[in-house]
C-alpha cells in the first residue's frame, strides 16, 4: 500500500506516473526500476527538437492495419485523444507544441499541397504513391492538431467577447454541421457548374446556416442549450426589476 500526495503542480503524467513506479519500487525493491528509467527516457525525448513528429508513426500503423468500423479507425482516433491528453497535461509537452508550432504549420502546408497535386494522378492501390499519400495524410491530421495548438496557446489566450462566443459555440457547431452540410450538398451537387463553384457554395451556405441555427434555436432556448451541453442562460432582468432592486438596497443602506 502506498500514499501519494498530489497538488496542482502534480498534473503532469510523467510526474504522476513516476510517483506510482516509484511507490512499487519503494514497496517491492527494484520491481519498476526498468520501468522508471524507460519513462525517463521517454520523457527526455520528447522535450528534444523534432520528436512530436515522431508520433506520425503509431498513427500510421493503427490507420493502416486496423480495420475502420463505420467508414472510422475507432483505434485512431483513440490515440489521437490519448495525445492530446498528454500534450494538455504536460507542460513540457506544452512548451515543445510552441516551438513546433510554425514547423508543423509549414509540414502541413506541404502535405495539403502533395495531397492536392497527387490526387489527380489517381494512383493504385498499394502502390509508391498510394502509400505516400497515405503517410501525408496521416502526417497531415497530426501537423493540424500540433500547429492548432501552439498557435491557440500563443494568440487565443487573451479573453475577449469573439473568444467567448467561439468558445460556447464551438461543440454545437460540431454536432450541428454535418448535418447541415449535407442537406445544402444534396442541392447544390446537381447544379451544372464546376466543383470549385459548388464546393464555394457548399462551404458558404453550411458556414451561415449553421451558424443561424445555432443563434436562434439553440443559444437562446435554454432546453435546446441542455441538450447541446452548455448551461442555462441566465434570464436578463428588467430594467423596472432592475430599477427596484436597487431603491430597496438604498432603503436598506
Amino acid at each position: 500500500m502506498a500514499w501519494v500526495s498530489l497538488d496542482a503542480g502534480d498534473n503532469d503524467p510523467a510526474r504522476f506516473w513516476t510517483y506510482v513506479l516509484t511507490a512499487f519500487s519503494t514497496a517491492q525493491s527494484g520491481s519498476a526500476d526498468d520501468a522508471l528509467a524507460l519513462l525517463a527516457r521517454a520523457s527526455a525525448c520528447f522535450r528534444s527538437s523534432g520528436a512530436l513528429f515522431l508520433l506520425i508513426l503509431p498513427l500510421a500503423v493503427t490507420d493502416g492495419l486496423l480495420p475502420d468500423l463505420g467508414g472510422k479507425n475507432p483505434v485512431f482516433f483513440l490515440l489521437l485523444f490519448i495525445y492530446g491528453y498528454l500534450l494538455v497535461a504536460s507542460e513540457d509537452l506544452q512548451q515543445a507544441v510552441d516551438r513546433h508550432r510554425w514547423w508543423a504549420l509549414a509540414a502541413l502546408m506541404s502535405m495539403v499541397t502533395l495531397v492536392a497535386v497527387a490526387l489527380n494522378l489517381q494512383p493504385a492501390r498499394f502502390s509508391r504513391m498510394d502509400i505516400v499519400l497515405f503517410l501525408a495524410r496521416v502526417s497531415a491530421a497530426w501537423c493540424w492538431t500540433l500547429a492548432l495548438l501552439g498557435l491557440g496557446r500563443r494568440y487565443l489566450t487573451a479573453s475577449g467577447p469573439l473568444l467567448r462566443y467561439a468558445r460556447e459555440v464551438s461543440y454545437p457547431i460540431y454536432i450541428l454541421h454535418q448535418t447541415v452540410i449535407v442537406a445544402i450538398a444534396f442541392v447544390v451537387v446537381g447544379w451544372q457548374m464546376g466543383i470549385a463553384v459548388k464546393y464555394g457554395a457548399i462551404l458558404l451556405a453550411a458556414s451561415v446556416g449553421t451558424l443561424l441555427i445555432y443563434e436562434f434555436l439553440v443559444r437562446r432556448v435554454n432546453p435546446m442549450r441542455f441538450l447541446f451541453g452548455l448551461k442555462p442562460q441566465a434570464k436578463e432582468r428588467s430594467a423596472l426589476e432592475s430599477t427596484a432592486m436597487a431603491r430597496g438596497i438604498e432603503k436598506t443602506e
